[in-house]
Formats: structure tokens, sequence, C-alpha cells
């Protein structure tokens, strides 16, 4: 019957007797459950109407218990919801009567299409600007996932820490297997009918659906972080210790106790002897429900006052009787809880489906559906059972709470459940108690207004059309009629004296529809409903135009108005996504592998799941579109030419998963993105264990001697012989000696080897494990304890390998010398002369400087001094240039 038992182990009450303990419901070899039908599945033992015997009562009055629960507020609760409901299928010319709500045409008739016929024939059409309504405000709601992110419950807890980080994995695998998008959808869909919205989780059972998995048996030995022998994992070795010590304990206790801890323990063996079959897979999933699926006590403001939930759901009986073999013959069709008054819930639930009252519905929903109920009672309703002894095995065997299952109207099982953990009550809007006022709510009155006004003007265009009037005798009425209403036909007429047309022709006055009316059926189409519920147009990128800025600013004004209901649907499916881990850590039989399309090879430990972990929203705010996120994105890239900031975002390796999200660049090939996650998808596997010894080291010849002295100072540090002199001089040579001995490589290398080639992006997966030693994990890998500290070790080893062999890849090439000198060119010996000439394009050779017929200085200055011919003292200074170089 169970996938995987616990051990029933009795314990002393406080007054010292020892308490009774029901027996489980034995397996049944023929049975497997999920195989034919899904079932919901736990470690909680369940127990059958033969397992219960007398103590069916007990629960019987618990179940009449919830039924009767604010009966007549809670009848007039289903219907408001149950109108909304076929309002906004468009089903709104209605009429109530004891049998709830119908269609025009639909009660005392033979046939459900009496129901179209009568609408035809009085003109009944609405115009479902309350469902139009709806699509908006569930499309506005539903555009975007909300960020999620498990952090662990106690920080200063290393397997709390754990379950935290392989939870925010589980978490990716959870979005996609439970349809959280369209979780979300359902969640808005009844924000804006119903108000209130129920998640239930839990893990499930399904073969047809999801195939057989094989539960791992030697999967993760000799692994960081995996269980130890015996099934021990380090989070559950102190609860093991205190379950042996109880069931020490617990020794000596009743034949009938000891009849059932003995059976149990064979059912266990019996499960462990058969972990190598194939079983159907299991799957947690978060379900939405209404409030004509759940039933609450109205009173209550949150699900902690409230003492018991039900859902019910109307199920083939086929298969009901496949998930409840042990009650099939009792299974019939068309029936409830027995003897209960939750009819009027049912018949909410079917006529909204089936658009018909039950008067006028098909057989086949009553031949061939009966109604699935599942009641949860927390332990302080057990103060409803009278008899004390009957209570306290009540407080023994379901110390959580108990849950009820019905299957029509016959008891499937109850086992030891909370509420708490499986299900979560959220609301649209703040309000007291239950029944609060939905978002269409507002709206729908005016509905029902515009329906009556648009029949009116209808009434008036068919009705009020005029007649014409002729006499007859002097216009042939029967000839007119015949003919087409064609200007180029003319039609005598004998008039007699003092006769005109106008006086034998004539047109009926008739009333017609005021401009005043029309004006209201157009507000009651586009003014009022966003008045109403709050939907701008701006909301949908409607309504006045301006700058794109101001767009935007109007867009994320109007959402404003539904951030309550999206703050609730953000807590909501935080509680749902811890649900949902801790389901899976008790639930399944295998590690989960890479069932998230685009994560490489995801995989979730559960003995990493141990831990208490708890989910939260990373924002509360209303996530951008990815539109909009395209459009700013757009922007930064162009301002990141000027903006050193935007710059580095834009060229970060890590932002290119980001970016490839853009629709614009979708299916486009983006440079470096499969460098990013190939290293992600690496990262699972580094974080699984500490580095390796480097295999290279094993061929160093002093190797063995190397790590004998490694272990002589390993030992010196907590050895007591290492305190005493003698083993103080010891540990002195065997450190000099180690510091003689250098390795020729890394003693130890990264789990994941680095190729020794170009086929890797050595550059980009650098950068990627850069920052992720520096994130927030792996900052807690660094500062953690032992395993976690090699677990950052080997992430840097590995950070190390790839940038060492990306420079070996692109060795940096040596900056060129730029210098300059400044020298007289006469300077120079004649040959060096020659050459700096030639260099500027002066023909020169070294023989040119070194004649002594050349001149040196090139301007010569000659002075004379005597007497002129006439006896005349006369001194001359005369300066020449010689273009030939020659001296005069």
């Amino acid at each position: 019957m169970r996938f995987r038992e616990e051990l029933l182990l009795a314990k002393p009450n406080d007054d010292g007797k020892q308490p009774t303990m029901l027996v489980p419901m034995p397996d049944d070899p023929d049975y497997v459950p999920g195989k034919y039908a899904a079932i919901d599945i736990s470690p909680e033992p369940m127990f059958g109407p033969d397992q219960l015997g007398t103590y069916k009562t007990a629960i019987a009055d618990l179940t009449q218990a919830v039924t009767r629960t604010d009966s007549s507020a809670w009848i007039f609760r289903v219907l408001q919801v149950w109108e909304a409901r076929l309002f906004s299928r468009g089903y709104q010319f209605l009429t109530t009567g004891n049998k709830g709500i119908g269609l025009y045409g639909g009660p005392g008739t033979a046939s459900p299409s009496s129901i179209m016929a009568t609408g035809n024939a009085m003109k009944l059409f609405p115009v479902n600007v309350y469902g139009a309504r709806q699509d908006k405000i569930t499309a506005a709601g539903s555009r975007e996932v909300p960020g999620l992110q498990f952090s662990p419950k106690d920080p200063d807890s290393p397997p709390d820490q754990t379950a935290a980080d392989e939870s925010d994995s589980y978490l990716k695998v959870w979005l996609l297997d439970a349809g959280i998008k369209g979780v979300i959808a359902r969640i808005w869909r009844f924000f804006y009918t119903d108000e209130t919205a129920v998640l239930w989780t839990a893990s499930w059972a399904d073969q047809q659906r999801w195939g057989t998995e094989k539960p791992d048996k030697q999967d993760g030995v000799g692994v960081y972080g995996a269980p130890e022998d015996k099934g021990l994992t380090p989070e559950t070795e102190m609860q093991d210790d205190e379950t042996n010590a109880a069931g020490s304990d617990a020794a000596g206790v009743g034949s009938e106790t000891d009849d059932a801890g003995s059976e149990t323990n064979d059912v266990q063996n019996d499960v462990r002897d058969d972990v190598d079959e194939e079983r159907p897979a299991i799957c947690e999933l978060t379900k939405a429900y209404g409030v004509l699926e759940c039933k609450t006590p109205i009173y209550a403001d949150e699900i902690h006052d409230m003492g018991s939930i039900r859902i019910a759901t109307e199920v083939d009986a086929d298969i009901l009787k496949e998930r409840y073999p042990w009650i099939e013959d009792k299974i019939e069709a068309g029936q409830s809880v027995a003897g209960s008054s939750d009819q009027y819930d049912r018949m909410a639930r079917i006529n909204v489906r089936l658009a018909v009252q039950n008067s006028t519905a098909s057989g086949e929903t009553f031949q061939n559906e009966a109604t699935e109920t599942h009641d949860w009672h927390r332990p302080s309703k057990y103060r409803r059972i009278k008899d004390k002894a009957v209570r306290q095995v009540f407080y023994d065997n379901f110390p959580k709470g108990l849950r009820v299952t019905h299957a029509g109207s016959e008891l499937a099982f109850v086992r030891n459940e909370s509420m708490d953990d499986h299900l979560v009550i959220i609301h649209s809007k703040e309000g007291d108690g239950q029944n609060r006022r939905a978002i269409g709510a507002n709206y729908l009155p005016l509905q029902k207004i515009l329906n009556q006004n648009i029949s009116l003007l209808v009434k008036y265009f068919v009705g009020c059309i005029p007649r014409r009037f002729a006499a007859e005798g002097p216009i042939d009425v029967t000839a007119m009629n015949q003919q087409s209403s064609d200007p180029s036909i003319t039609t005598p007429v004998m008039l007699e004296a003092g006769q005109t047309i106008d006086s034998i022709t004539g047109i009926e006055k008739v009333p017609q529809p005021t401009t005043g009316l029309m004006e209201f059926v157009q507000w009651l189409v586009e003014g009022a409903p966003e008045v109403m519920d709050g939907a701008t147009p701006a909301m949908f990128g409607q309504g006045e135009t301006g700058t794109v800025g101001e767009a935007t600013l109007n867009r994320d004004q109007s959402l404003q108005v539904f951030s309550q209901p999206w703050g609730q649907t953000c807590v909501g499916l935080a509680a749902a996504a811890t649900q949902a881990a801790r389901c899976a850590a008790l639930n399944r039989v295998t590690n989960i592998r890479s069932r998230t399309p685009g994560q490489g090879k995801l995989t979730v430990e559960l003995s990493n799941l141990q831990g208490d972990a708890l989910c939260a929203p990373v924002s509360l705010e209303i996530p951008q579109t990815l539109a909009e996120q395209e459009a700013q994105t757009a922007q930064l890239v162009e301002q990141s030419a000027n903006v050193e900031i935007y710059k580095a975002i834009v060229s970060d390796p890590l932002n290119l998963p980001f970016f490839s999200r853009m629709p614009s660049l979708k299916g486009l090939n983006i440079p470096g993105l499969d460098a990013v996650e190939k290293q992600q998808g690496e990262f699972e596997l580094l974080t699984d264990s500490g580095p390796m010894d480097n295999p290279d080291l094993l061929e160093w010849p002093d190797y063995a001697t190397w790590t004998a002295l490694m272990q002589v100072v390993k030992d010196g540090e907590s050895h007591p012989e290492a305190q005493t002199p003698e083993g103080q001089q010891v540990l002195a040579k065997a450190k000099q000696a180690l510091a003689q001995l250098v390795p020729p490589v890394p003693p130890q290398v990264s789990s994941v080897p680095v190729a020794q080639n170009g086929s890797e992006n050595h550059l980009i997966e650098a950068l990627v494990t850069l920052a992720m030693m520096n994130s927030a994990q792996g900052r807690k890998y660094k500062n953690g304890d032992e395993q976690q500290q090699q677990v950052y070790a080997n992430l840097e080893l590995h950070w190390q390998e790839h940038e060492a062999m990306a420079k070996k890849l692109t060795p940096v090439q040596p900056l060129p010398v730029k210098a300059s000198a400044t020298v007289a060119i006469d300077k120079l010996p004649p040959n060096v002369q020659a050459q700096a000439l030639q260099a500027m394009g002066v023909a020169a050779t070294p023989d040119d400087f070194t004649s002594q017929d050349e001149l040196v200085p090139h301007e010569v200055t000659v002075e004379k001094e005597g007497v002129d011919a006439n006896g005349v003292p006369v001194k001359q200074k005369i300066s020449t240039v010689n273009p030939g170089g020659k001296l005069n």
C-alpha cells in the first residue's frame, strides 16, 4: 500500500500509560499505487474501514461537523460564486429555485437543446463584458512566474543550509512538473469570480502520466553529502538515535501494539526487498481550487484559525475504484459523503461545468461520477469525541492531524496528516472571514443592467421600425409590394381632385431610443468596468497616447491596483514550494535527474533535502513582461558606450542567459552562451565533492616519501607524542625535508577536468567560476564547515586551471618599445651620418664626410687689413657661402 513505511514506535503518554496503536492496512501484492490510477502518497500509514472498526463512528461525526458548519451562510456564498462562474462563461440569463441556479429553458424539459431554443426565441443574447474583463485581468496577473528563493530555517545549521541549496535546484523541477504558470492563471480566475483560492500540494504517483522509475539503492555512495551506511544522513543521525532510544523505552508494549509493530517491520522488510523494482514515477503537484471545491469555516480569517477544511471534486467512479480497490464494490456514482448536505455544492460544480440544471443534465454525470472528498482536521477537533479513551486513540495515532478521504459515500482511508503541510489559502482582497468581495463582484450587477438595456435597445431597433400606409384604390398596394425599392421606377397613381400623394400615403409614428440610453450602454461597456474592477486601459497599453515613458508609467501605476492579489499569489506559491520540497524529501524514492529542459544535467539529491528550508518570494512587486525587459535592455545597450557600469554589465558573460530570453534574440546563436551554461552545469559536479589527488603526481619518484612526510606533519599537529621534545625534533626534521621536496605538478586538481586545448572557452568559464566563488553561495562554502570549504577549494582549483589554460593558449605579447633620441648629425661617425641621411632620402656615402676639401663650416668669413692705393688704411670683413664647398 505504501511506498515507504516508517516504524511506529509507541512512546508512553504523559500519564505513563502505553498508547493504543492502530494496525495499518496490509500491503496487497496485486495493487501498486499509481500504476493505473494516480494517487497522492505519504510515508504515513493508511487505515481503512476494516482497520478502524468502531472508531469509524467518531470519524463520521467529525465529517458531519464539517458539513454542518455555517450551513446557511455557506449556501449563500455558494450561490454567489455559482452565479459569478456562470456569468464568466456567458450564461447570464438565469433562473433560481430549490435546485439552485439554472438557465432559461432548462427546468422541466426533456432535452438540453431547449435552453438554446429558449434563448433564441426570447432574444437572450448577453454582451459578456464580465467574462472579457476576467480574461484580461487573468492574463495580466499570470503573465510571469514570481521569483522564489529558499533559505535555511536555521542559518547556522549545515543541514538546513544544504537543504536550502538543494531546494533551489528542486524549485526548477517543481515549477515545470506542477505547471505553475497554469496554476497562477487558475488562481487569478478564482480571484475574479470566487475571491478565494486554495492550493493543495502533495506527492502523486502516476505511471500513466510520468512512467516508471527505479529507486536509488547505491546512488551517491562515497560522495560528499550522500547518505551514510544504514540509510543514515548527517541530518537524521541524531533523529535515528532518538528513535532507537524511543524503541528501547517502548519495550513491553501490549500484545496488540506488538503485533502492529511486527507487521509494520515485515512491511518495511518487504519494501526494502523490492527496492530494485520499477515503480510508478512520483512528482509533486500543486492544484488550485475555488469556493465550490473547498469548504472552509467562514468566520475564520486565516488557515491557522480553522479547525477543519474540505476539498471535494467529481471523479469518474471507475478511477476511484482503481484508486481505492479495497472498497471498489461499495463505490457508487452520483454519491457524496453519506448523510451530508453538501449536495448543493455538488450541484453547483456540475452545473458550472455542464451549464444545465441537474434535472436536465445528461445521465452520464450521475452514472459515471462520484464525489471524492478530502477532509483535514486539526488535533484540537478531537475534543468533539466524547469518549476520552477513543479521543486518546486519535491523539496517539494522528498527532499531526487527521486526513479523511471518502470516495462517494464510502470511507476510503484516514492517516496522520497536517493541513499546514499541504494546504494554503490566499485571498485577492483584505477582509473579515472567508466570504470576501471578489475582483469582479463590483461589475457583476452592472453586467445585469447592461443585458437589460441591450435587450431594450434591440426591442427599439427591431420592434419600432415604422410601417408604411397607402390608400387602397388610388394605389395598387399589391403591385407596390411586388416592386423593388428602385428610384428609377415610376409608379402611376390616379389622384382625384384635391388629392395629393401625402394625403393617400403615410408612415407610422414610433418611439425612438434616446441618445442618453445609447450613451449609458456605451458607458456600461467601456467606462464602468475599469471603474469597478480597476483594470484601466493603460494596463493593456491602450487609452491615451503619449511618449513611451509616459505609457510605461501609466501602465505601472495601473498595475498597482492589483498589487495585493499579486502579493498574495507570491506568498501562496512560496508556501506551496516549501511544502513541495518537504513532500519530495519524504516521498521520493529516486534522485531527480534532468526533468527541466535547458538546465543541463540537473540533479536533486534527496539526501540533501532532509534539512529544514523555507521558501520566500524574491519580490512582491509585479514583474515586467519580456517585452518590457527587452525595451529597457535595449536602452541599456545603447547607453553602454557612454556609461562605464552599463558597459561592464553588457560585457559580463553571466548576463548572456538573460539576453537570450529576449524575444528578438530567440533562435539566434549568442556567442559565449553555451560556455556559460556548460560551466553552470558543471557546478553541480564541482559542489558534490572536494578536490582530487593529481594522478600525474603518482609518477613522481619521490611521491611515496613526500606522502609519508605530509602524513607526519599532519599527525604532528594533533598527536600527543608530537608535543614531547623528541616529537618536536622529528616534526622539525619532517618539515625541513618536506620543504626541500617540491612536487613537479600541483598536488590536487579539481574534480571536473579542464580541457587541455581550445575546445573549451577557458576565459568565459573562468569568469563564470570566479563569479560563483564570490557569490553568496560561494562565500557560504568558503566560510562553512570542513566539507563546504573543500567544495570552495574545488571551485578555486577549477578557476585556476581555466585561467592557466587560457594564458597558455593565448600568451601575453610583449609590449613594443617606442624610443626616440636627438643627436647632432655632425657628431656621429661618417658611416652613421651617411645612414641617417639615406634614411631621410638623401643620397650620401661615408666618403662625403671624410674628404678634407669638403666645407665643414658652411659659411666662411674673411677679414683683411691694410692700405689702399692712395695710402689710406682699410679694414674689411667679408662673409661668403661657397656652394661648391671649396675654399677660395
